[in-house]
């Protein structure tokens, strides 16, 4: 599988493109530029991403943790080929699914391939757990123990097998010890341990059996007597049934003879309506609207009364001339007197005309209780309004009493329909007597209404023809000694005690009969015992095979061990110069240690620095890869060298180019000096922003 091109909006990675060419890329990129996320990306686009997986304290979800910065969806696509042939994976994201379902089209054809989830297993040729262990290398993921699920176990087993890789090892081990712990778990469950323990109970129960004949005859005895006291209970409970029967029949009888006679009162009352309801309801209607106009006209009339002067003074603009004419008489009258008296005239003349003018104005103004002109406009003003709201209150009064006379014409014809010469005055006493009748006819309906609920209520779970037929049943005169619930009480505590004694006899013959065939009991504690006897050889012959498959599992491990040791040695010895020459694979959990050389004692590969063991894990994932994977399996570095010096990492990255004649591998770095061995290499470089 040769991957072209990667578009991705995941994560922090928004519409951006990768291109990648055949055999190895080195691509540059700072941290935080987005290395590990297109390295995550080609897992999911592979893969697929869980939606089941749920984010932790200090652990976050892919879902989660590649949402897009943007806030746009997730969306995938990745062109490579594949034998010769051109190929687009694309994953998109819509309606609670998040890169779910992948579409794989061929380019030439357009045709879309058929391939189940996840696709990386049928395009590689493995399953997510032995890339994410091989060929996918993070530098938090450098290490290559802790397979829980069994896979690179798998492929180390085909390898050193011809068997199958759809069962591990630790697959069929863990199986036979479930088959173990299904026979004896410890001292607490499992079929031996019920063998056992039914083993001991048979040998109790025979024991017990011979115990428990004496009581039989006395459970007998005390059956029979229950049944008796039962029969007798029974027999007064009858004599009861036909008295109850009786009394339930009078009560019937009552209830229908009341029910009968509140129908005929119900029905005498309906005979006396004069007038209906709707009627009534009409009547008081109009006779509101009645009342309500006639309110109105008395309103009206008093406000007239109130406004109406006993005589209207009608007051004039101003004084007039009547002022002038009498100071001009009077001055008149000084001038005569001038000529015949001899005094001053024209003085005397004016004055006498300015009195008498003045005093005339004066006394025209007190006449009307005023001090000047502007006060007698207000008043003549005031007068107007007075003479308006007169005439406003006269045209109200005469509307208010066309209306009333209207409503009360209105009442009049609803009243002549009726008959019976009822004027206005009786509307009220023909309301009461509406509503009086109403409450009789309530009070007669209700009274009906609880009649046919009584006799209903005694009919309730009673056949009145069985009722009948069991009241003419003739029966002596003795009276129960108690009442038919009493009785009923006994009988049944009666029947009670004699089920008990029933049941206890019943499981005392049982027992009696288990001690009576007792070859029966042996018969079977004999076949429990070979059962169990049984058990145990297969738990041996388990304990047996699970030893032999860890031996088996040791051989593999030793037959595997030595062609991905033997390869991991050459690529470590060649990174450290020679100086270890010696990888030993202790398990295939992948249990490392090295050596000097074959002479020299093993190390444990926590006295390594830190660097060193990257470069220990990384070439045993490089011989893992070479051994494991098809070709066509392309090998993901992400920042596997940032422990690696820079003479190891020449080293590395050149082994890395002559692994790439066979094999497309990418590596991405933080540092520049990868990118610059593949520029001084003519290897295919980048760089991610």
């Amino acid at each position: 599988m040769i991957i072209k091109t990667m578009y991705a909006t995941f994560g922090k990675l928004d519409e951006a493109r990768l291109d990648l060419s055949e055999g190895m890329n080195v691509l540059y990129g700072e941290n935080e530029s987005g290395k590990s996320t297109w390295s995550a990306f080609l897992r999911v686009m592979l893969y697929g991403i869980s939606t089941k997986e749920r984010t932790k304290t200090g652990v976050m979800a892919d879902k989660d943790k590649f949402l897009p910065w943007a806030g746009k969806p997730m969306y995938g696509k990745i062109e490579f080929s594949l034998d010769g042939k051109d190929y687009i994976l694309e994953r998109t994201s819509g309606k609670g699914k998040v890169l779910q379902d992948a579409k794989i089209t061929e380019v030439e054809t357009g045709k879309v391939l058929d391939i189940p989830e996840p696709v990386g297993e049928t395009l590689l040729g493995i399953r997510r757990e032995v890339f994410e262990r091989t060929s996918f290398i993070g530098q938090a993921q450098i290490a290559v123990s802790g397979d829980k699920t069994g896979e690179l176990e798998k492929r180390i087993c085909a390898l050193a097998t011809t068997g199958e890789e759809d069962v591990s090892q630790k697959q069929v081990i863990d199986r036979l010890e479930r088959e173990k712990r299904a026979l004896k778990y410890n001292k607490r469950s499992g079929e031996i341990l019920e063998l056992e323990d039914e083993l001991t109970k048979l040998n109790k129960t025979i024991d017990e059996a011979q115990r428990e004949a004496f009581e039989l005859t006395t459970l007998h005895t005390e059956i029979q007597a229950l049944r008796e006291k039962e029969e007798r209970a029974l027999g007064d409970i009858e004599r009861a049934k036909v008295l109850e029967a009786r009394r339930n029949l009078e009560y019937i009888k009552v209830a229908q003879n009341e029910l009968e006679e509140a129908r005929a009162e119900l029905k005498s009352l309906e005979e006396q309506e004069t007038v209906t309801p709707q009627q009534a309801s009409e009547i008081e209607a109009k006779y509101k609207q009645y009342e309500e106009k006639m309110r109105i006209y008395t309103n009206c009339c008093e406000r007239l009364d109130g406004e109406s002067p006993a005589e209207q003074q009608e007051i004039p603009d101003g004084p007039g001339t009547k002022p002038v004419i009498s100071a001009a008489i009077c001055g008149l009258v000084s001038l005569a007197l001038y000529f015949l008296i001899g005094l001053f005239a024209i003085p005397v003349a004016v004055l006498t005309f300015a009195v008498v003018y003045f005093a005339a104005v004066s006394a025209f103004y007190k006449k009307y209780g005023v001090k000047n002109r502007g006060e007698l406009n207000l008043m003549r003003e005031d007068a107007a309004k007075k003479v308006r709201t007169l005439e406003i209150l006269q045209e109200d009064c005469a509307r208010a009493k066309g209306e009333c006379d209207a409503a009360e014409e209105t009442l009049k014809a609803i009243l002549n329909m009726l008959g019976g010469g009822y004027s206005v005055a009786d509307v009220p006493q023909i309301l009461e007597n509406v509503r009086e009748y109403q409450l009789k006819l309530k009070a007669l309906s209700q009274k009906v209404e609880t009649c046919t609920a009584k006799c209903d209520a005694v009919k309730v779970g009673r056949d009145i023809e069985e009722l009948e037929t069991l009241a003419e049943k003739s029966i002596n005169d003795e009276t129960p000694c108690a009442s038919e619930e009493q009785l009923r009480t006994i009988c049944t505590r009666a029947r009670e005690e004699s089920e008990v004694r029933a049941r206890q006899l019943a499981a005392l013959e049982e027992r009696i009969c288990a001690r009576g065939e007792l070859g029966a009991l042996q018969a079977r504690r004999s076949a429990v015992e070979e059962e169990l006897a049984e058990k145990n050889k297969n738990y041996e012959a388990l304990s047996l095979a699970s030893q032999l498959i860890t031996e088996l599992q040791t051989e593999l491990a030793r037959k595997f061990a030595p062609t991905v040791e033997k390869a991991a040695a050459e690529i470590f010895g060649y990174l450290t110069g020679e100086r270890f020459k010696v990888v030993n694979i202790e398990n295939a959990d992948m249990a490392l240690s090295v050596a000097e050389n074959p002479a020299s004692p093993t190390r444990n590969i926590l006295q390594l620095s830190g660097g060193t063991l990257d470069e220990l894990y990384l070439s045993v994932r490089l011989a893992l890869c070479e051994a494991l994977l098809d070709k066509k399996v392309p090998i993901f570095l992400d920042d596997a060298l940032v422990n690696f010096d820079d003479a190891r990492v020449e080293k590395m990255l050149t082994l890395l180019k002559k692994l790439s004649n066979d094999r497309q591998i990418v590596v991405f770095s933080c540092h520049l000096r990868e990118q610059e061995f593949a520029k001084r290499n003519n290897i295919t470089g980048g760089t991610v922003k």
